[in-house]
């Protein structure tokens, strides 16, 4: 039952930002061709696959043995997660779904989390590095993008990852 309220309520706020957005294309002189649609959506999901590859990896670290298309599905359909409030429905969607291949809830929470941050910290490496080449006079943003690289992935060091886990 509480799985299907999360699941409930995490629909209610995608239908309510899909209309949202529908509402505003609407007051807009935007076309869209559902072709150009199509091929963005699969490049959209080509594009999250080794992220999610890497997610499937990190369970298996972990010693969780959900098979790669569960993890796959729990990874993509948790995406849905981030369009509600607080954001935590992600947890939610992927732990839940995972828990139908026997993956325990910690090390499923704990997985969600490295690979958030091991995503922030690539994401904050490749902006310092093509801000470095891009805008060579901007060393504040290099400098800031180097900083919040470590903040992000520090967590997922395995010696400082075991001692959060600890506590």
């Amino acid at each position: 039952a509480i799985k299907l309220l999360f699941l409930g309520a995490v629909a209610w706020w995608v239908w309510h930002a899909l209309r949202s957005s529908a509402e505003q294309l609407d007051r807009s002189d935007w076309q869209s061709d559902p072709k150009w649609l199509a091929l963005a959506g699969g490049l959209y999901l080509a594009g999250l696959l080794p992220a999610g590859l890497f997610w499937h990896r990190v369970l298996f670290s972990l010693g969780q043995r959900p098979r790669w298309s569960a993890s796959l599905r729990a990874y993509y359909i948790g995406h849905l997660g981030k369009y509600a409030p607080g954001k935590a429905w992600v947890i939610v969607l992927r732990s839940g779904l995972l828990a139908q291949q026997g993956v325990r809830a910690i090390p499923a929470v704990v997985s969600v989390f490295i690979e958030t941050l091991t995503m922030m910290a690539v994401g904050a490496a490749l902006a310092a590095a093509s801000v470095a080449i891009l805008l060579p006079n901007r060393t504040g943003v290099v400098v800031g993008s180097i900083c919040l690289m470590f903040v992000a992935g520090a967590p997922t060091l395995p010696p400082i990852l075991n001692r959060l886990l600890r506590i």
